[in-house]
């Protein structure tokens, strides 16, 4: 059994650009081969200034929650948020408000995006509320999954069946790719893709705090 380092940045939807397959917020894995697991041991997460796009900020898996990412282009540092003061809650803030005066960006506020941002709704989200996507047509955590997975067969060198059981008969990749997970929410979707062990690390991407939070918490208990 082996498990990534977790890995967590609050962004908002296009404001995280990534130098490389990377983004955001948390990741661990589980029941990754031999190969994997030593992919995953020098993971770097390549994330950019959301400003602008140009300065990388390299995020290490063995370490992501180090320092601060500064911007020296743009005048700006982006805040790690560590909570409680352990790696467990902490996430990289990559929003355009992290680490700047109140004064310099005028923060709207939506409804919907704010409800998602409280603690009484990031606690029930896999409680009931997930569940009720099914009334909407959803079939289902396991099989979205597998569905995922049949997606991104292509860049996983075979069948993407998840477990890495699923692979053609094609060579693999020379390393397997990071991926993803935007709008993570509490990260059900993070942790199957994780526990694939088909990915050298999955990054986790929302912008909500206490979704985050949520995702780090049943990451840990996951394991």
């Amino acid at each position: 059994m082996t498990t990534t380092t977790p890995t967590t940045t609050r962004a908002a939807a296009g404001a995280a650009s990534a130098t490389a397959p990377a983004s955001s917020s948390a990741a661990a894995a589980s029941s990754a081969s031999a190969s994997a697991a030593a992919d995953q041991a020098t993971t770097t997460f390549e994330l950019a200034c959301p400003i602008c796009h140009a300065t990388p900020f390299a995020l290490p898996a063995s370490d992501p929650y180090a320092r601060d990412c500064a911007c020296p282009r743009c005048g700006r540092t982006f805040l790690v948020s560590r909570g409680s003061g352990s790696a467990a809650s902490a996430f990289c803030d990559l929003t355009l408000t992290s680490g700047a005066q109140p004064t310099v960006f005028e923060q709207k506020s939506w409804v919907g995006t704010e409800l998602f941002r409280t603690e009484a709704v990031s606690s029930i989200y896999e409680r009931g509320w997930r569940q009720g996507f099914a009334r909407a047509g959803f079939p289902g955590p396991q099989r979205e999954f597998d569905l995922a997975m049949r997606y991104l067969a292509p860049v996983l060198g075979g069948g993407g069946s998840g477990g890495g059981s699923g692979r053609g008969a094609g060579p693999p990749p020379p390393r397997p790719p990071v991926l993803v997970d935007a709008s993570c929410g509490t990260g059900l979707f993070t942790r199957l893709f994780a526990r694939s062990g088909e990915f050298s690390g999955v990054v986790a991407l929302d912008y909500s705090e206490t979704m985050l939070r949520e995702t780090r918490r049943l990451l840990a208990a996951s394991r």
